[in-house]
């Protein structure tokens, strides 16, 4: 009785405080996204987006020593929708002078992984906070809430949200959406272009771990131990070994490959001195973004 009468007082406040003056919204279906439900009913809509995705979000993190975290996962999947030709528009929290230079540098760090997958992102101006955590998909769902896309709200808080299938309730935030992606600015993110000097091949990468760690890499080499699984999820994924002469690093990259062992390829990615999946830690491993035959110029590929 508790959680229905919490539910029905937080629908009525959404209505009343996003609704008034509005026509009367029928054919209404909420479901509960407290917890631990939202990444997984989030993710779920992302990957079943058709043409859609714009979010408003106050914090949005990318760990990268912790790549199978949910707040990497739901921006992997954005990625992926972004690869399907899925217009995805992002809202986020330009960092005010009381939120401090950390705050800025961790939501630049999420801004360049997406404007690097060509999704467009933009920061709310000056002396506005944007504390909202909302995503409108297809027109039709809404996501709303207190959730950031961060790892404690994710995976250790207690976290109120509901997701409200409606096309006119979803039109309604859709026109706060643009009022707020219109007011808002292109966002500068610290995004690299092409890897430093200190973390070009395979030798420069493994001298300078510590430097290179969590950074835009590049190395050239021939592809050995090939393997193509799917995860637990069903997601498709290669990793290899990638030699070049005495020195030698792995690779591991999302979906089938288009080389075989033997090849000579170069990669970019990003380098990784330690990546904790689960229960389980890998070393020296690079993510990659992209992979061209050799001979190709690495900045070719940026």
């Amino acid at each position: 009785m508790k959680k229905i009468f919490f539910i029905i007082t937080i629908i009525s406040l959404l209505i009343i405080g996003a609704f008034v003056g509005s026509q009367t919204h029928q054919n209404v279906v909420i479901h509960d996204l407290s917890n631990r439900n939202y990444f997984s009913r989030t993710i779920e809509s992302i990957e079943k987006a058709e043409n859609s995705i714009h979010i408003v979000m106050f914090e949005m993190r990318y760990y990268p020593n912790n790549t199978n975290s949910s707040e990497n996962a739901l921006i992997k999947e954005l990625i992926r929708a972004r690869e399907r030709n899925v217009s995805v528009k992002v809202v986020l929290e330009g960092g005010e002078d009381y939120l401090g230079s950390d705050f800025i540098t961790k939501q630049k760090l999420a801004c360049s992984i997406l404007r690097n997958a060509s999704i467009a992102v933009r920061f709310d101006p000056k002396g506005v906070t944007t504390h909202a955590k909302l995503l409108i998909i297809d027109n039709k769902i809404v996501i709303i809430g207190s959730t950031n896309w961060v790892d404690y709200a994710l995976e250790k808080n207690n976290e109120a949200n509901i997701m409200i299938v409606s096309k006119s309730v979803a039109q309604t935030f859709e026109n706060y959406f643009q009022k707020l992606w219109f007011s808002s600015e292109d966002a500068v993110c610290i995004t690299q272009n092409k890897p430093d000097e200190k973390c070009l091949g395979i030798g420069n990468i493994l001298q300078n771990k510590d430097y290179c760690n969590g950074r835009l890499v590049s190395a050239q080499g021939i592809v050995r131990e090939l393997n193509t699984r799917a995860s637990k999820s069903g997601n498709i994924y290669t990793t290899f070994d990638l030699i070049a002469d005495k020195d030698s690093i792995k690779i591991f990259m999302w979906g089938e490959p288009d080389f075989e062992n033997e090849d000579n390829v170069t990669v970019v990615g990003t380098y990784h001195k330690e990546k904790k999946v689960g229960k389980y830690s890998f070393f020296d491993e690079i993510e990659a973004e992209k992979i061209k035959a050799t001979n190709v110029d690495p900045d070719s590929l940026n």
